[in-house]
């Protein structure tokens, strides 16, 4: 005798987005890639720029986007572009210490301690 088991066999708890490599709440970035590339285009041809350059420089947001979701939201942890960006700003403040541009050297994603008010040294 084997136990029943309950399974939803409803599509509310897997309701996702999906448009392209677009997933999950990142499917906003391809309608805000669209309007991006429909005002560029409006504006570059509207200043007389040709026809082709146009195309290429209006589709470079949403190429921007795809780029950005296909190599660091899909498949990757959620902090995964927080994690690389604090690791780039720590590798550079390294790079700026070690050419005497910062008085100290760096400490990893550590937050500054708040001053203490005077009325704690009476």
């Amino acid at each position: 005798m084997s136990s029943l088991e309950f399974n939803d066999n409803d599509s509310a708890r897997e309701g996702k987005p999906r448009f392209l490599v677009f997933r999950g709440r990142y499917a906003g970035l391809a309608v805000v890639g669209a309007i991006l590339f429909m005002m560029l285009f409006g504006i570059l041809s509207h200043m007389g720029v040709d026809f082709v350059p146009t195309l290429v420089l209006s589709t470079v947001p949403m190429a921007l986007f795809a780029l950005w979701v296909a190599l660091f939201v899909n498949g990757k942890p959620d902090s995964y572009s927080w994690d690389l960006l604090l690791w780039g700003r720590f590798k550079l403040r390294v790079w700026l210490f070690r050419h005497a541009i910062l008085p100290c050297p760096p400490q990893f994603n550590l937050r500054a301690l708040a001053p203490v008010h005077p009325i704690e040294y009476e």
